[in-house]
C-alpha cells in the first residue's frame, strides 16, 4: 500500500507541465516512500489484529485518520525533496513560471479530505452490509429471527409476543411452485409492515411465521391490533392475477416481571402447537389453563427422538491465543434442527430440559460427540489440545 501511494505521487509530480525542471534529495526521497509504507502498515495492523475494537466508530475513525496520515505526510515529504530549477528560456523572457505552491496545496488538502471521507463511508459501509446480511432475511426484506432471538434476549419490566403462523404456504408451493410461493410471502410480509402497528418489531421468524414483538405494551393492547391485521386474511389476497386463500392463526403472550423471554417465545409456540387450534385468521391469547406445557412437552418428547435422527448436533467454535494467533482449542456448541420448528436456538431448548431435570442426556451426548471429533481430528494428524 506504501508503494502504491508513492507511486501515485511521484507519477502525478512526472506528468506535471511547467517551464522549469525539478531534482530530487535521495534522502528525503526514500524517507518519504518509507513513511507511507510505515504509516500504512499501522494501519493495516490495527485493522487486521484488532477486529473487536473495530467495531467501535472511534476506532475506525484512528484507522481513517491513520490512512490519512500516510497519504498526506507522504506527498508533503515528496514536496520538500523536490527543488526546481527555471529554464534559460523562460529566464530570457523575463519571467520565471515557478510552481504554485498555494495552488498546489489546495487541491491536495480537497484530495486528501476526499480520501478521509471515502475511508470513513467505506468502513461505516462495510459494517452496514455485514448487519444486513447477518440480521436481515434475504426474501422479505425483514428482521430474521437472529435479530429476533437478539432482542428478545433484551431485560424488559414487560414484553408481548405476538406471532403469526401461516398453515398453507407448503401447499401454495405444491401447486403453483416455489418462485410463486415466494411472491406470497412477499405480499404478507408488505401486508404486515404496512399494518403493524408503531409500538411493535416485525421479524421473520421462520419459514411460514412473523412475529411482533412489543416491549412495555399490555397483551391486551396487542391483541387488538392483531384482530385489525386479522381482517386483512379474512379475503384472498391477488398475486400474479392469482387469487389465494390464506390459512392462519395468530398467538400472542406476555410476560413480566421475574418472568424469562425465554417464556415468552415458549408460550407464543404453545399455543400454535395445541392439538385443537383451528387456522380461520383468529388471535390466540395464551391461558395457561388450556395451553400450558404443550409446546415444552413437544421439545421434552422428541429429545430422545432428535438424538436419533442426529437433528442435535454440534459446530466449533475455534479460540486463538490474541497474542500468538495459534488454535488454543475449541468450544463446542451445540444445535437443534427440528423437524418442525427449524432451527431452535439453545436459549429456548436448553431451559426447558433444565427444569424438567432432563439436561445430563444432552450434557452426555455432547461429551460423546466431542470426543469423537477429537478422536477423529487427532487420527487425521490434527493436534487438538483442549476441546471446552
Amino acid at each position: 500500500m506504501g508503494i502504491g501511494i508513492a507511486t501515485m505521487h511521484y507519477t502525478g509530480m512526472a506528468a506535471m507541465a511547467a517551464n522549469a525542471i525539478y531534482r530530487y534529495h535521495l534522502g528525503l526521497f526514500i524517507w518519504s516512500i518509507i513513511l507511507a509504507i510505515f504509516v500504512s502498515f499501522i494501519a493495516l495492523y490495527v485493522f487486521a489484529r484488532l477486529k473487536k475494537l473495530m467495531e467501535k466508530w472511534t476506532f475506525k475513525l484512528v484507522t481513517a485518520l491513520l490512512m490519512g496520515v500516510a497519504v498526506s505526510s507522504m506527498h508533503y515529504t515528496g514536496m520538500s525533496a523536490v527543488t526546481f530549477f527555471a529554464l534559460p528560456s523562460a529566464i530570457a523572457g523575463g519571467h520565471a513560471d515557478y510552481a504554485n505552491m498555494n495552488m498546489l496545496i489546495m487541491p491536495v488538502t480537497a484530495g486528501m479530505s476526499f480520501l478521509l471521507v471515502l475511508l470513513l463511508f467505506s468502513s461505516i459501509l462495510d459494517r452496514y452490509i455485514d448487519y444486513r446480511i447477518s440480521y436481515f432475511d434475504g426474501l422479505t426484506r425483514l428482521p430474521n429471527r437472529r435479530l429476533f432471538e437478539k432482542t428478545l434476549n433484551k431485560p424488559a419490566e414487560r414484553c408481548s409476543l405476538a406471532i403469526w403462523h401461516f398453515d398453507n404456504l407448503e401447499q401454495i408451493n405444491q401447486r403453483y411452485g416455489y418462485a410463486f410461493g415466494e411472491q406470497v410471502l412477499q405480499q404478507v410480509a408488505r401486508t404486515l409492515r404496512e399494518a403493524h402497528p408503531g409500538f411493535t418489531d416485525l421479524y421473520r421468524v421462520d419459514e411460514n411465521r412473523f412475529a411482533f414483538l412489543a416491549p412495555a405494551v399490555e397483551p391486551d393492547i396487542l391483541v387488538e391490533a392483531m384482530k385489525t391485521i386479522a381482517l386483512k386474511w379474512k379475503e384472498p389476497i391477488e398475486v400474479e392475477e392469482k387469487w389465494i386463500e390464506l390459512a392462519s392463526v395468530c398467538s400472542v403472550s406476555s410476560v413480566s416481571g421475574t418472568d424469562t423471554n425465554h417464556q415468552l417465545y415458549a408460550e407464543a409456540m404453545a399455543v400454535l402447537e395445541y392439538p385443537l387450534l383451528s387456522y380461520n385468521h383468529d388471535v390466540v391469547l395464551y391461558d395457561p389453563a388450556v395451553h400450558a406445557f404443550s409446546f415444552e412437552q413437544e421439545i421434552l418428547g422428541g429429545l430422545t427422538q432428535a438424538m436419533e435422527k442426529d437433528e442435535l448436533f454440534l459446530v466449533y467454535q475455534p479460540k486463538i491465543m490474541a497474542d500468538t494467533d495459534r488454535l488454543a482449542g475449541f468450544e463446542a456448541l451445540i444445535r437443534w434442527r427440528h423437524s418442525e420448528h427449524g432451527m431452535l436456538s439453545p436459549g429456548i431448548f436448553i431451559p426447558i430440559l433444565e427444569q424438567h431435570h432432563r439436561i445430563n442426556e444432552l450434557t452426555d451426548r455432547v461429551i460423546d460427540r466431542a470426543s469423537r471429533q477429537i478422536a477423529e481430528w487427532e487420527k487425521a494428524g490434527f493436534l487438538i489440545k483442549k476441546l471446552l
